[in-house]
């Protein structure tokens, strides 16, 4: 009795079961929402020539670009070619995301103190740091040019009175000096020492703008220089395609004599070999001494060369007036001799050709030039 009571429990409750789950149908669950189309960045700011990469978060993706002039993008690789702003897009069916492009120029640079406006930074030297950066320079020393064994003439040709040592160039305090000393004892046949350094084999360039900021020495026998010479193709000469001096130029930056501390000189050698050797140049004025900051620049192109003094044009040379007897006129090239790669030097000479051999009076013991920094720049093609 009791177990056909239990059973037919369970059957009523089976039914209540069975009513519950089909009385009462489940709803199927909804799909998620369509996921909206997205990319990495919504702005990008690049550099003339600078590429950046996009994505996205679908995998069928189309990518174009408003302005192909400025940038272009293939499979989300977007291309600075100009500059201006353009807007760089992504399609999938029927999503669209976009991320707005502007393109700077490439300055070389982004420390606003080392900008030039038009120009890129192609190498420069602040002379930070303690000691002279040998990537950069190299010294030159002794009475005479070596160069892949090759020596120059004594006395550097000049009739100089100076060793050029090591041990007179010092960077300190983001500068470096180069100090010309009276010796006690003769070094190297002279009673004066001084430094050189060249930029030969480790920096040349060719066109461009180049400025150094430079305390100089005044003074009777002092002969500071910032100049540059033809990189030789190889170190088996220190001639170039032209040859030797002056078929193959020299750009005198800046040259003083110390006795005329109120103007400088700016010159380009050229010609033949010496004594056929042939220059331009002009004697400029300065409105303070050299002995105070001043840059000394030089704009350099095919057809012109013209001298900066603080930021002022104050010379320039055409290619009409400069010639090189390495190249025949029907060759058709007048801007040889300056149409090659050039290397920097900075050195302090003591006495010298250049001021008719003045030489420091006794009482001299030493002085200095000093050089903030040196930065070369080429224009930047619009």
């Amino acid at each position: 009795m009791s177990g056909r009571l239990i059973s037919a429990a369970a059957v009523v409750t089976a039914m209540s079961m069975t009513f519950a789950v089909t009385g009462c149908a489940l709803k199927p669950t909804p799909p998620p929402p369509p996921t909206e189309l997205t990319i990495s960045a919504t702005e990008l700011t690049l550099k003339s020539g600078e590429s950046k990469t996009l994505t996205a978060n679908a995998d069928d993706v189309m990518w174009l670009s408003g302005n192909d002039n400025i940038a272009k993008v293939n499979d989300g690789v977007v291309t600075a070619v100009a500059v201006g702003k353009t807007t760089i897009y992504a399609i999938s069916g029927d999503d669209e995301a976009s991320c707005a492009v502007t393109v700077t120029y490439d300055y070389g640079t982004d420390d606003p103190d080392l900008i030039k406006d038009g120009y890129k930074l192609i190498w420069h030297d602040e002379f930070d740091g303690d000691a002279l950066n040998m990537d950069n320079w190299s010294y030159q020393t002794g009475t005479r040019d070596n160069y892949g064994g090759n020596q120059g003439p004594a006395d550097w040709g000049n009739n100089e009175q100076q060793y050029y040592s090591e041990d007179n160039i010092t960077v300190k305090d983001g500068v470096m000096t180069v100090t010309a000393k009276k010796e006690s004892e003769k070094v190297g046949g002279k009673w004066y020492t001084s430094g050189r350094i060249t930029s030969r084999g480790k920096f040349n360039f060719t066109f461009g703008y180049i400025e150094a900021k430079i305390k100089a020495p005044r003074g009777d026998g002092m002969w500071p220089a910032f100049w540059m010479l033809p990189q030789p193709p190889s170190t088996d000469s220190s001639h170039n395609e032209y040859g030797g001096w002056a078929r193959n130029g020299e750009i005198d930056i800046m040259e003083i004599k110390g006795r005329l501390p109120d103007q400088y000189g700016a010159a380009l050698h050229f010609g033949d070999n010496y004594p056929k050797n042939d220059s331009a140049g002009s004697t400029i004025e300065l409105e303070t001494p050299v002995d105070e900051w001043h840059t000394y620049g030089l704009e350099w192109t095919a057809d012109q060369i013209t001298w900066y003094a603080d930021g002022k044009a104050a010379h320039t040379v055409k290619s009409s007036r400069w010639w090189t007897a390495a190249v025949s006129p029907s060759e058709l090239n007048p801007a040889a001799p300056f149409d090659k790669p050039f290397y920097v030097l900075f050195n302090l000479a003591v006495g010298g050709k250049y001021d008719g051999g003045i030489k420091p009076p006794d009482s001299f013991t030493s002085a200095a030039m000093t050089v903030d920094y040196v930065r070369v720049y080429q224009p930047i093609v619009k």
